[in-house]
């Protein structure tokens, strides 16, 4: 039994954490664009290879659409996840 519990309780922060981040960086690309893109450049490295490309691209707009329509389209999957739970708590599902 206490196994299933702390196998449980790994999942549901694990959940819980992803849920997390993700409203965090819907937050942040929709409502604080310029701290979101100033936080991917400074996750560079300038040792990485190419770090030139990928601090040009973590400050460019497409990259800052492209978190935007993914965030977006994951929080509706959420919703509609949720969503599809209440209904079915509610036996209005069949």
């Amino acid at each position: 039994m206490n196994d299933n519990l702390i196998k449980n309780s790994i999942i549901t922060l694990f959940i819980l954490g992803a849920l997390w981040a993700l409203m965090n960086n819907f937050y942040m690309c929709w409502f604080k664009p310029s701290a979101f893109l100033e936080r991917a450049r400074n996750g560079v490295k300038d040792w990485w290879p190419f770090a030139d490309f990928f601090s040009r691209y973590y400050g460019s707009s497409t990259w800052l659409w492209l978190n935007r329509i993914a965030s977006t389209f994951f929080v509706l999957v959420i919703l509609f996840i949720v969503y599809l739970a209440i209904l079915g708590r509610l036996d209005i599902q069949s």
